[in-house]
């Protein structure tokens, strides 16, 4: 995770799935340290610098939307029904230059208010990000216990 952490902080082009049957889209992942109250301390609460997983459209825009890592409860690793499939072949299609991406390299993360669906492009990339969450959570897990 050590060396992981900075790769994942610098980002990379992921294939993110919409929920609901929308269009995927290649969005630009990374991860970032917020502010974040994390309860208690009185009336300031306890606002501390926490990793989370953020996504723009653009490396330099500011991220669209955040989700803590914290709050992450479960990687899978594969395709459900909200991966996008071509009814034809069964590939999932994607928005990048050979119109789909593998099975393999298909991903979801579970939080506490949401999942994300993600495809790398790259089974580099796939390594990265999916080792990375697993590696997250398995850390989130020992930091409950």
């Amino acid at each position: 995770l050590r060396t992981a952490m900075p790769l994942l902080q610098r980002g990379t082009y992921l294939v993110k799935f919409a929920l609901h049957g929308g269009k995927p889209q290649r969005r630009f992942m990374f991860l970032k340290d917020l502010s974040m109250n994390l309860g208690g301390g009185g009336k300031k609460g306890n606002v501390r610098q926490v990793p989370h997983l953020c996504w723009s459209s653009q490396p330099a825009q500011a991220a669209t939307e955040t989700l803590p890592l914290l709050h992450l409860l479960d990687v899978r690793i594969g395709s459900n029904d909200n991966f996008k499939k071509d009814r034809k072949s069964g590939r999932i299609m994607a928005p990048n230059s050979s119109g789909v991406v593998r099975e393999s390299h298909c991903f979801t993360l579970i939080f506490n208010t949401r999942s994300v669906d993600l495809a790398a492009e790259q089974e580099s990339d796939f390594q990265l990000w999916a080792g990375g969450m697993l590696a997250i959570l398995k850390r989130n897990e020992e930091l409950s216990a």
